[in-house]
């Protein structure tokens, strides 16, 4: 009896000093998150602007491009014009000289009959025509030949001459027409483009207005990506430790009821009271036993294997699950499910060992859950052909872009399952390749989007097509070093945003377009501008420097739930530490 009072007693004090500390934290979670809302969405909208200022510029620039091809083909076109109007003037006149010179052969040809009619006429009429008489009737005979000659040549000429000339006025307007035709094509774009100037004018007015407000509400609208990764980190982090907190009261509550003093009494006087209270921690031995199985039939599978040695390693993984679930947030359940996934990506038992702690800590940080968190980490570390023992090194990472970007690691891991490889193999390091898809993240380019944009990037570059060995060659950029490897894209970037400098955003498109293609352009406008303003090798930088942040954000992130846990600690040892040890 004594004891049950003293157990009464205990639990009181705890509950009763948590649910005071969790309700309080409820209420300052509420006002904290209106408050970050309310920055946030006005941080969305000016990167909305942002973004819809570099697509209208996009859309302007191919825009004025087809129009000037489109004169292009509309002067061509006019010269032709022209040329045929020339021609048809030409053969117009020519047909009128044709015709005049048909009408003189015509009333020549008509004379010189009436001639010979007459010579005809004087000869019947002599008795005895003379020789003189008779030569010009044979001279008249012949010139009435010759004339009716010319006549039909003249006659044919005058039709050729038609013929010709209406070809060519069916040439000519056909051209005619062609060529308004270009011409109106050429004026709508012009004029399209025209009405995106004036929109991406309007806009920049707009956008001006809206970063003198933000930064008198204090807002760095030089570092937009690092405010809105701070207020969405921050906001992520309040939901899930709110959900954290309303889990963590309903457990207690429930608890709380379960273990109240006519509860306690009751169950500890009867022995049914009893056998339920060992119920929880048999199941859990259970389910943690289910689990470690599961992890023998994946990690040790196979012909050939030393079961001796075998055997060690399981031993070895138990235990670490156990001291994992003693130690994490995490139970030793969810940590052997951990195990088992990475053993189905192919690691090793002392690799999954080495991998554990820093997987651990990247799921607590992000509020994850172990077999998302096991998946992302897991393709990370083989697409950079990195050993088992870089897996602090790949958590660290990213959730050092995801603390400094505006994505999370989520995003960052699906972007990297497609350029993770090809970055590899071109050389081009984890920090770096992370901070790109930061970088292209802050610009709203994010997950799949910016993982197979900065992978096209990477392909085109190492195959070089002759569209971007053009304009590489008219920036005087090499995309190859001395030995043939393909630079960095970190270099190549920098050294063509100071090619760029200079240039209008149209100009800056155009070229990047050329290099990088159309579908990749918009993430490397946004990496050039990273480049140009320094956030790309600042974000590297931290990357390189991020060991020990995962478990730092961890430990954070965990610390605000330590008033509940210890009253739920209280209890555990009746649990799943009574199951499992």
């Amino acid at each position: 009896m004594e004891i049950t009072f003293a157990i009464g007693a205990a639990l009181a004090g705890s509950f009763s000093g948590a649910f005071g500390k969790a309700g309080k934290a409820l209420s300052d979670f509420q006002k904290q998150a209106e408050q970050i809302q309310k920055q946030s969405g006005q941080i969305e909208s000016y990167q909305g602007l942002q973004g819809a200022i570099v697509k209208n510029s996009a859309e302007m620039y191919k825009a004025r491009e087809e129009a000037q091809a489109l004169n292009a083909q509309s002067e061509i076109s006019k010269t032709r014009t022209q040329d045929l109007s020339s021609q048809y003037r030409t053969a117009q006149q020519a047909t009128e000289n044709l015709r005049a010179e048909n009408v003189r052969n015509t009333d020549a040809y008509k004379a010189a009959q009436l001639n010979m009619k007459s010579l005809a006429n004087q000869i019947e009429a002599s008795s005895k025509p003379t020789g003189e008489l008779q030569r010009q009737y044979k001279a008249a005979q012949e010139e009435v030949r010759r004339l009716e000659g010319a006549m039909k040549s003249s006659s044919a000429a005058v039709k050729a001459a038609q013929k010709n000339e209406q070809e060519l006025g069916r040439q000519l307007k056909e051209s005619q027409k062609e060529t308004k035709s270009l011409s109106d094509k050429s004026k709508e774009l012009t004029t399209s483009a025209d009405d995106l100037q004036k929109k991406i004018e309007r806009d920049t007015e707009s956008l001006s207005r809206m970063g003198k407000e933000l930064r008198a509400a204090g807002v760095d609208t030089a570092n937009l990506a690092g405010e809105q990764s701070r207020l969405t980190r921050q906001s992520q982090r309040m939901a899930e430790a709110q959900a954290r907190y309303q889990r963590s009261k309903a457990a207690l509550d429930q608890t709380r009821q379960n273990l109240s003093w006519n509860n306690i009494r009751g169950e500890l006087m009867t022995a049914a009271g009893l056998g339920y209270t060992l119920y929880k921690p048999v199941s859990q031995a259970a389910d943690f036993e289910s689990a470690m199985a599961r992890v023998n039939a994946v990690a040790f599978s196979g012909a050939g294997r030393n079961a001796e040695e075998d055997a060690k390693s399981l031993q070895a993984l138990t235990e670490q699950a156990r001291q994992l679930g003693r130690d994490t947030q995490f139970t030793a359940v969810q940590a052997a499910q951990s195990q088992e996934n990475l053993a189905r990506a192919g690691f090793k038992a002392n690799e999954i060992i080495s991998a554990m702690p820093g997987l651990l800590n990247m799921a607590a940080a992000e509020g994850m859950d172990l077999a998302q968190a096991s998946d992302i980490a897991a393709s990370t570390l083989r697409g950079f052909k990195l050993s088992a023992d870089q897996m602090n090194r790949v958590a660290d990472v990213l959730a050092q872009t995801s603390a400094a970007s505006n994505t999370n690691i989520v995003g960052l891991g699906e972007g990297m399952k497609y350029v993770a490889p090809v970055a590899a193999n071109l050389g081009v390091s984890l920090e770096e390749t992370s901070a790109m898809l930061g970088i292209m993240a802050n610009a709203g380019i994010k997950g799949t989007e910016g993982g197979t944009a900065l992978r096209g990037a990477f392909l085109r570059l190492s195959q070089e097509p002759k569209a971007v060995e053009k304009a590489l060659n008219a920036l005087g950029v090499a995309s190859r070093d001395a030995q043939g490897n393909m630079r960095k894209l970190p270099d190549i970037m920098t050294e063509l945003s100071e090619k760029m400098k200079d240039m209008g955003e149209a100009d800056r498109m155009k070229y990047l377009a050329d290099i990088f293609g159309i579908r990749a352009v918009s993430g490397m406008m946004a990496v050039m501008n990273g480049v140009m303003d320094g956030s790309l090798e600042q974000l590297t930088q931290y990357n390189k420097e991020a060991t020990g942040i995962l478990k730092a954000m961890s430990e954070a992130t965990g610390a605000s739930l330590d008033d509940i846990r210890g009253a739920m600690k209280g209890v555990e040892p009746y649990t799943e530490r009574l199951g499992i040890s």
